[in-house]
């Protein structure tokens, strides 16, 4: 019998992962993960003293479709809550964030904005997916609210979107979906999905290996990649996976003359560009304050548009997992595109406390939150613990 392809997966966040799961159910392939931190990379749970909780964990959309499959084969979909459009807030308004802003873009946008919408909305979808690569989704509606939805909502930096990935993102949106619902862990992410993920995984034959990393790339005399400096001893395979981060994957190829001079490392780097500035913060409470799945999450309309999640909805993980001082968690979610209301600058101009401050200024000013703090007879010191 001959020895299967051996594929080296570097990288065991969600990418790497659902890379392995693809090649590990064919049974044809010899798979290794090696990942530098824990399994789940930046989505997975990070320890603290304070609360063993994630900070950097966001809701998972029904578009997500892929995902939505793996966590469906293996069973962990009950280790989730499904989130509906009425468990949100807006502020102002009980609609989900997309559907709201979306209309806020019809709204205010004038005639020559709304007719270049609905051009490519009516475009076929081969042409709208296929041929509108060259053309930037900024330049092209140049207008704010759209902005906005390629930002936050979208998660990519709008100057450098693409009208055929804008529609992309409708399409999952608005079409591809099914129904209303969108998915966040009922416990933190490496118990509810990773640790089950990766079970499955080794069951099945893979190999998997945390805190170990990526050192450097060797290559040979024709330019090529010949093998990978891990832990200081180097590996060879049949073929390798980069599912690690943007910024390392630049780095290794950077330190690495030949790869410097490929035109590869010149289209890394134009990503790297490209990618919004995004942070998670997670504020802990003395006081239990969302009492019930009603606006469990929230985000606010203007300044930087945080999403704040509340995390453990119903379960007494809080009181067994953090610490004893804590009665609830946020986790809270900041993009890079607006200018805060109380600190002027951009998230990634900021300091930590001044992130802080901004969304400490947010909650005591917001018409929205007077109904869950009593702030007439209890200062912010008696409601909030610590942050991080």
């Amino acid at each position: 019998m001959l020895n299967k392809p051996k594929i080296i997966i570097i990288g065991g966040g969600i990418g790497g992962l659902s890379c392995a799961m693809s090649l590990i159910e064919t049974g044809n392939f010899d798979v290794s993960i090696y990942e530098s931190d824990i399994i789940g990379g930046q989505s997975s749970s990070q320890k603290s003293e304070l609360c063993n909780t994630e900070i950097s964990w966001r809701l998972i959309g029904d578009s997500y479709t892929n995902f939505l499959k793996i966590l469906t084969d293996l069973d962990i979909l009950k280790n989730l809550y499904s989130f509906e459009k009425n468990d949100a807030c807006l502020g102002y308004d009980l609609l989900s964030p997309y559907h709201n802003t979306i209309g806020s873009v019809i709204q205010n946008c004038n005639y020559t904005q709304i007719n270049k919408l609905l051009t490519i909305l009516f475009l076929s979808k081969d042409r709208a997916l296929n041929d509108y690569h060259d053309i930037n989704t900024y330049n092209y509606y140049n207008s704010w609210l759209t902005n906005l939805i390629i930002g936050p909502y979208f998660g990519s930096e709008p100057t450098k979107a693409t009208l055929s990935s804008f529609y992309k993102y409708l399409f999952s949106i608005f079409i591809v979906k099914k129904g209303n619902k969108s998915y966040f862990t009922k416990y933190p992410t490496n118990d509810a999905i990773f640790e089950p993920w990766k079970k499955y995984l080794i069951e099945k034959g893979a190999k998997i290996y945390e805190h170990t990393a990526l050192q450097s790339i060797t290559t040979n005399k024709e330019g090529t990649i010949s093998g990978l400096n891990i832990n200081n001893k180097i590996y060879t395979s049949d073929e390798i996976v980069f599912a690690c981060s943007l910024q390392s994957l630049n780095k290794l190829f950077e330190y690495n003359e030949i790869l410097k001079n490929k035109p590869i490392y010149n289209k890394l780097t134009t990503l790297i560009t490209g990618q919004q500035f995004y942070i998670s913060v997670n504020f802990y409470w003395k006081r239990p304050i969302i009492k019930d799945r009603k606006c469990h999450i929230y985000t606010f309309t203007d300044g930087w548009m945080p999403i704040i999640i509340k995390r453990f909805i119903n379960t007494d993980y809080v009181e067994n997992n953090c610490n004893k001082n804590i009665k609830e968690v946020w986790n809270i979610g900041l993009a890079d595109y607006l200018n805060g209301n109380y600190i002027k600058k951009y998230t990634s101009q900021c300091s930590f406390d001044e992130l802080v401050y901004e969304l400490k200024m947010n909650i005591l000013n917001s018409k929205h939150f007077k109904d869950y703090f009593d702030f007439e007879n209890y200062g912010w010191d008696d409601y909030f613990y610590d942050y991080e």
